[in-house]
């Protein structure tokens, strides 16, 4: 069987704040409460922030249609 996997180069565009709380006993860590801040945003419906994704109000309903 053959796949194709695509692979996907998400937008950082901030980072942890201090109110994120991360559980650091497991691999990878757990993030419990993600509080993000905004350093910029070139308006992509997926970025990264260490382990969490976000997305848009948008894809999220896309997501969950699909």
């Amino acid at each position: 069987m053959n796949k194709e996997y695509d692979r996907l180069l998400l937008e950082v565009s901030g980072e942890l704040g201090e109110g994120t709380k991360i559980e650091n006993s497991t691999h990878p860590p757990i993030v419990n409460y993600l509080h993000f801040i905004f350093n910029g945003w070139l308006g992509n419906e997926l970025i990264e922030c260490f382990h969490c994704y976000l997305v848009t109000d948008t894809l999220q309903q896309h997501l969950h249609d699909s």
